[in-house]
């Protein structure tokens, strides 16, 4: 693995990375900034399945020098078992000869192996940011840190993404009609289902409309009210 030689250019590296990594690709461009700062072959994003826990649910997965394809696996006889939960984990070497029921340590040589935890808002354990080597991994001192680093970037963006989608949920099964505004110009930016059918318009037709369009024109609803 080769990292970089000191602790101060890995966090430069870092600070930029996850300062300037936004848009629907965040994720994976954390992981593969994250596995290029490290010099590691593996770095990965998993969260639990709910509501067992049993499985974890890649969210971004750099393998091999590009990004690969989400899959589930299952937490039992894998290092993120020992992992998650902690700070910091960490095996320098022989981490597939320690979990041998792993196959994916097996089939990729897999020698060096290193997690954070990631939490949710209200501090409880959601999975993990992993990063593997195929040779020793060195340096702990900066591994944590960038793991660290690195994580509490990707679980905000995680919180984030849930508290939308959250939002959504609860704007489209919302029994009132529910409109939002451009503040300026009265159109119509979004409309919930149950708008949709009481007015009889798509919300692909209603986002070509403004208020204006929909009221009857007296007061209070005339287009300047």
């Amino acid at each position: 693995m080769q990292a970089p030689k000191d602790l101060t250019e890995a966090l430069r590296q870092a600070a930029l990375a996850v300062s300037t990594a936004e848009g629907e690709r965040v994720l994976e461009d954390l992981v593969s900034a994250l596995a290029r700062i490290l010099g590691v072959e593996f770095a990965l994003i998993s969260v639990y399945v709910e509501p067992q826990r049993t499985l974890l649910r890649t969210l971004a997965t750099y393998f091999g020098g590009h990004i690969a394809k989400n899959v589930e696996y299952p937490v039992a006889g894998t290092p993120c078992e020992f992992a998650i939960g902690r700070a910091f984990g960490f095996f320098p070497t022989g981490v597939a000869q320690q979990f041998p029921h792993d196959g994916l340590l097996r089939e990729q040589r897999v020698e060096g192996y290193a997690a954070t935890t990631l939490h949710d808002a209200h501090g409880g354990p959601i999975g993990a940011l992993t990063v593997m080597s195929r040779g020793p991994m060195r340096d702990p001192e900066i591994v944590e840190a960038m793991l660290k680093i690195f994580g509490a970037r990707v679980a905000a963006e995680i919180e984030r993404r849930r508290s939308a989608q959250s939002y959504r949920a609860i704007f489209d099964s919302a029994e009132s009609c529910i409109f939002v505004l451009d503040h300026d110009s009265g159109a119509i930016v979004d409309a919930n289902p149950k708008a949709c059918a009481v007015y009889g318009y798509s919300a692909e037709e209603l986002r070509r409309l403004t208020a204006a369009d929909l009221s009857s024109g007296a007061a209070p609803f005339t287009a300047a009210d």
